[in-house]
C-alpha cells in the first residue's frame, strides 16, 4: 500500500501566505477608524486624561479615592500603564490607543508562531497559528481600546515560557512559569484563567506521575511551579490586595453581570460567542475533535490546557460579554496550528489539502470581519455610533459656551466628544466604586462635586435624587436632553 507522499510546500506558498499577512495587517489598521465606540473605550479614554492630568491610574469620571487600589477596571495591574504612557506621547484619542491595540495584536500573532512552532514542533503549526492570528475575527478585532489586547500579549508570552519548560522538562523554567502565571494579572485580570489553566495540566501531569510510579515525588515539575506562582502571587497580593482588599474586589464582584456563576450564564456566554464569532464556532470544534483523535502527548497537553480554560472561566464567571470570551483565541490559534502540521492522525505529516483548505479559510474570513467594519456592524456588543443623535445640539452648544473646567455630568457614552472636559463625571456609573464605598450618600455627592452642566436623557423624571439636586442648584434647558446651571448661564451673560 502506498503512503501519500509528504507535501513540500514551494515557495510561491509562502509568497501568497506573506500576502495575506501584509494584506491582513493592513486591513487591521484601516479597521482601527473611529467610525464607532465601544463604550469602554469611554473609560479607557478618560484613563489616559486622568494619568496626564494627575499621574492617576483610575478612571476620573468616578471621582476615586487618590489612595485607591482599584486600577482600571479590567486591568488589575500596572500593565496599563504601556496604555497611559503612549497616551502621553501619542496623545489621548481613539486612533491612537487603537493603533496601539492592533499593533499588540499583531505582535501576538507574531508570538503565537514560536508558540506553536515550539508546542507541535513543526513551522508549519507555527505559521498556521500566525495567520490564523492575523485574519480571525477575535484577533482581527482585538484593537478596541480596551486592555484585552495587553492581557492577550501577556498570555501568549506565558504559553512561550511554559511550553520551553515542558519541551526542557527544566525545574527552573517551570518556576519561571508560575511567576509568568501571576505576571499575566498585571495586565489583565483574566490571566487568572490562564493561570488555572495551565495549573490544570500541572495536576493533572502530577496525577498521571503518581499513578506510574506509586509514589509520593516531590522533583516534579508542578512543585516548582507552585513555588515560582506562590512567591509571585504573595508579591501581587502584597502591591494590589492587601492595601485595601474591599477596593480590590469591588469592581469584579458588584459591576454588571460580575460575580458568580451559573448555567444560564454559561449558555448566555457560548450562545453569544456563536454570534459574534460565528466564523471561530467550527473551528474551535475541529481543533478539539482533532487533538482528542490523535491523543499524541502534545494533544493531551493541549486539550488540558483548553478545557482547564472553559472549565475555570465558568468557575471564575466573568461577564458573558464576548470581549471577555475571545481571550480564548491564543489556544484556537494554537489548536489551528496543530490541526494544519497534523491533520487527525498520530504523527500526521503535512497534506496539501489541509494548506490549500486553511489558506481559503483565511481568505474567506479576513474578506468577512474587514466586510463587518466596512458595514459597521462590528461584531460586539455595547458597540455604537459616533453620531450622537439625541445629543447633538447639546454638544454643539457645550463646545461653543462652557469653559473646559467645568464639570459635565452624564452617561459614560458622552465622555469621547466631550474628552476635552477633564473634570467630566459620570452619571451614577462608577459611584459605588468611590463616593458609595465610602457611604456618602449620592446626592451629597453630588453636592460635593458640583456638575453644572448635565446631558440628561430623561433621567430627573425617574430619578427624585437627581431632581432634588437639579432644583436645589437651578437649572435651565438649553438643547435637547442639556441643562446647565443658571449661575453659570449669568456669569457667561
Amino acid at each position: 500500500m502506498n503512503k501519500t507522499p509528504v507535501y513540500s510546500p514551494p515557495r510561491s506558498l509562502f509568497v501568497v501566505i506573506g500576502i495575506i499577512i501584509v494584506v491582513g495587517g493592513v486591513l487591521r489598521l484601516l479597521a482601527t477608524a473611529p467610525t464607532w465606540i465601544h463604550y469602554d473605550e469611554n473609560y479607557y479614554l478618560n484613563l489616559g486624561v486622568n494619568f496626564i492630568e494627575n499621574g492617576e491610574l483610575t478612571y476620573r469620571m468616578w471621582r476615586m479615592p487618590a489612595d485607591t487600589n482599584i486600577i482600571a477596571g479590567s486591568s488589575s495591574g500596572y500593565g496599563v500603564l504601556v496604555l497611559t504612557v503612549w497616551q502621553q506621547i501619542f496623545g489621548v484619542s481613539l486612533v491612537s490607543g487603537r493603533l496601539l491595540m492592533a499593533l499588540l495584536g499583531l505582535l501576538t500573532a507574531g508570538g503565537m508562531y514560536f508558540v506553536a512552532s515550539t508546542w507541535w514542533n513543526s513551522r508549519a503549526a507555527g505559521i498556521a497559528a500566525l495567520v490564523f492570528g492575523i485574519v480571525s475575527t477575535s484577533p482581527f478585532f482585538s484593537y478596541v481600546m480596551r486592555v484585552d489586547a495587553l492581557g492577550i500579549l501577556a498570555y501568549s508570552g506565558f504559553l512561550m515560557v511554559h511550553i520551553i519548560a515542558v519541551k526542557r522538562d527544566s525545574p527552573s523554567w517551570h518556576f519561571a512559569t508560575g511567576i509568568a502565571a501571576v505576571l499575566t494579572l498585571e495586565f489583565h485580570v483574566l490571566g487568572l484563567i490562564y493561570l488555572g489553566a495551565v495549573t490544570v495540566y500541572y495536576l493533572a501531569d502530577y496525577a498521571h506521575t503518581l499513578v506510574r510510579e506509586k509514589r509520593i515525588i516531590f522533583n516534579a515539575p508542578v512543585v516548582y511551579y507552585g513555588i515560582g506562582g506562590i512567591i509571585a502571587s504573595v508579591i501581587y497580593a502584597v502591591i494590589h490586595i492587601l492595601p485595601d482588599p474591599g477596593a480590590y474586589f469591588v469592581i469584579s464582584t458588584e459591576c454588571f453581570q460580575c460575580g458568580g456563576s451559573s448555567l444560564g450564564k454559561e449558555l448566555s456566554r457560548w450562545n453569544r460567542f456563536l454570534i459574534f464569532r460565528g466564523l471561530e464556532v467550527p473551528v474551535l470544534l475541529l481543533v478539539v475533535i482533532a487533538s482528542a483523535v490523535r491523543r499524541e502527548r502534545e494533544d493531551w497537553h493541549f486539550l488540558a490546557i483548553f478545557f482547564g480554560w472553559i472549565v475555570v472561566n465558568a468557575l471564575v464567571g466573568p461577564p458573558p460579554f464576548t470581549h471577555y470570551t475571545y481571550h480564548i483565541w491564543p489556544l484556537l490559534a494554537l489548536g489551528v496550528g496543530g490541526f494544519v502540521a497534523h491533520g487527525f492522525q498520530r504523527d500526521g505529516a503535512l497534506r496539501q489539502w489541509r494548506v490549500s483548505t486553511g489558506l481559503t479559510f483565511a481568505l474567506v474570513m479576513l474578506a468577512v470581519n474587514y466586510g463587518f467594519h466596512l458595514l459597521g456592524v462590528q461584531p460586539f456588543e455595547l458597540r455604537s455610533d459616533t453620531e450622537y443623535a439625541d445629543y447633538t445640539e447639546g454638544i454643539a452648544y457645550i463646545q461653543q459656551n462652557i469653559p473646559t473646567n467645568t464639570v459635565i455630568m452624564s452617561d459614560v457614552l458622552l465622555f469621547h466628544p466631550l474628552s476635552d472636559y477633564t473634570e467630566f463625571m459620570s452619571y451614577r456609573n462608577g459611584y459605588e466604586y468611590g463616593a458609595g464605598r465610602e457611604g456618602l450618600p449620592i446626592i451629597d455627592y453630588w453636592r460635593e462635586q458640583s456638575p453644572l452642566v448635565i446631558l440628561d436623557n430623561d433621567w430627573r423624571n425617574d430619578d427624585p435624587d437627581l431632581d432634588q439636586y437639579m432644583t436645589e442648584v437651578g437649572f435651565e434647558l438649553v438643547a435637547p436632553n442639556t441643562w446647565v446651571a443658571t449661575e453659570l448661564l449669568d456669569e457667561a451673560n
